[in-house]
């Protein structure tokens, strides 16, 4: 339960495919592509690079969304990525932020504008069948189409 690898296709034609495992040994690789007809961004760590016919260059990060570097421990106190990626707080200024804007919500404050919009509970319902139309396609070993909701 360690790692996944999911083969998509959208309703409109594009395919895709979600890769991950936390268990392999060697230094944290977490990279986002997304190839397009006008060119492929990409997130390499905290860096997002766009690269296109005029060539290839790093976007810049705005401020706002800018996350204090993580604290790396020595090597020798981990084994895993997974190890590292918790033990770094790698994933805790994102966290911070997404607790903050559902903190600011609950007590009815105005969301701060440059947050993306919430997810609603229909979101959440449609992630699922999602999720689980991938346990079926694995449990069935065929494509399955994702159930409408």
């Amino acid at each position: 339960e360690d790692s996944f690898t999911v083969h998509f296709r959208t309703t409109t034609g594009v395919d895709g495919v979600l890769q991950s495992t936390v268990g392999a040994w060697g230094p944290l690789m977490m990279t986002t592509r997304v190839a397009g007809t006008h060119g492929t961004l990409w997130i390499n760590g905290d860096t997002v690079c766009h690269a296109d016919a005029a060539g290839e260059r790093e976007v810049p990060i705005p401020e706002d969304l800018a996350n204090p570097a993580p604290q790396p421990p020595p090597h020798d106190l981990f084994q895993t990525t997974y190890d590292w990626m918790h033990s770094t707080g790698l994933d805790r200024a994102p966290y911070t932020r997404l607790a903050d804007a559902f903190r600011r919500r609950i007590l009815g404050q105005t969301p701060d504008p440059n947050e993306p919009v919430a997810a609603t509970f229909r979101d959440g319902v449609a992630g699922q069948a999602v999720l689980d139309a991938i346990r079926r396609s694995a449990r069935e070993g065929r494509s399955v189409r994702v159930e409408t909701v």
